[in-house]
């Protein structure tokens, strides 16, 4: 979960929660390490801090996403597998 904080000076872009448990989860269901698994989701939800939105835009936090985890040599994320 990513939660932006609004526009103020001085202040983080947000936060980022990330559970532990469905890190172990999701890294034993897709075959990855939890490090990887891990990875994935803060990217994920750090996009969403910065302002994408896969539930509505046209594809650009998609892309994002997918230039990001090919650069560092990740696993397909959720939002690659299940889109494109």
């Amino acid at each position: 979960m990513s939660f932006p904080y609004e526009d103020m000076p001085f202040t983080p872009l947000g936060s980022i929660v990330i559970s532990s448990f469905h890190v172990e989860e999701k890294a034993k269901e897709f075959g990855h390490s939890t490090d990887d698994e891990f990875s994935l989701l803060f990217i994920h939800g750090l996009l969403h801090i910065l302002g994408y939105d896969h539930e509505v835009d046209n594809g650009e936090m998609r892309d994002k996403e997918e230039e990001i985890i090919v650069k560092f040599n990740l696993p397909k994320s959720l939002i690659v597998r299940t889109q494109g």
